[in-house]
């Protein structure tokens, strides 16, 4: 007999198909449509190959990288693409490199800041500051940068699932705490393509150096037992 699947919410395109549920089926035998039915499925079919062009992030060239940041853009666009990979598997797709700058007027949308990384929401991507973030990878480690990146690209995710969660203040904020955390359980639980087996020690350290306050501690918690940036979407303080 074959099962009738449950209709996907938008359709889901495969091999040029868009499944939106099944025929009745009698004595294992699906039903033919009607002459009907297979104009309505037609027209579907041409609908759902409209495709709109939205404008991809800006990547930065190789040659604007400052030299005495090389190596640390390496290993920065390295968790940020992990972390890409990570957002991609629950529907939000982010760009899987930054810009690195020496001076935080630089960049796309520079500004004065001490922050070690921030997003652009024009061109929607991430900055890294070269001595912030050298600062960090410095005393907290790579695994510190991870938690700095985790947090930095939670707010380019997280309006993709939902865009009510783009407030712009202290609860936007949280859940980016609370996105960061989802991701460091991913590192945990040896699902990163960038990190090996980190010790329970060092993960305690990055959540403690980088997490400051109970407010943010409690967010981050909250993401890491959850396990799913997308429970972050409600999280409420």
């Amino acid at each position: 007999m074959i099962r009738c699947l449950r209709p996907l919410a938008a359709g889901l395109a495969v091999a040029g198909l868009v499944l939106t549920g099944c025929s009745t089926t009698t004595g294992g035998e699906p039903t033919a449509p009607s002459d009907a039915s297979r104009t309505a499925a037609t027209t579907s079919s041409a609908a759902a190959t409209t495709t709109t062009t939205v404008a991809a992030p800006p990547t930065q060239p190789a040659s604007e990288i400052p030299s005495q940041y090389t190596v640390l853009a390496k290993r920065a666009n390295e968790i940020i693409s992990d972390n890409s990979s990570f957002w991609g598997a629950m529907g939000a797709l982010i760009p899987r490199s930054g810009f690195i700058v020496a001076d935080t007027m630089d960049g796309p949308c520079g500004k004065e800041t001490s922050s070690p990384a921030w997003i652009c929401d024009d061109a929607g991507v991430m900055t890294i500051s070269g001595p912030g973030m050298s600062q960090v990878q410095s005393v907290v480690g790579d695994l510190g940068m991870a938690v700095v990146i985790g947090h930095e690209a939670g707010h380019l995710a997280l309006p993709k699932l939902d865009p009510s969660v783009d407030t712009g203040g202290d609860l936007e904020e949280r859940r980016a705490d609370c996105a960061a955390g989802a991701y460091m359980k991913r590192i945990a639980n040896g699902q990163s393509f960038v990190f090996t087996n980190p010790s329970k020690a060092d993960l305690d350290t990055a959540r403690t150096q980088m997490m400051n306050t109970p407010a943010r501690q409690a967010a981050y918690d909250f993401g890491w037992n959850a396990g799913m940036a997308t429970d972050c979407v409600t999280y409420q303080p």
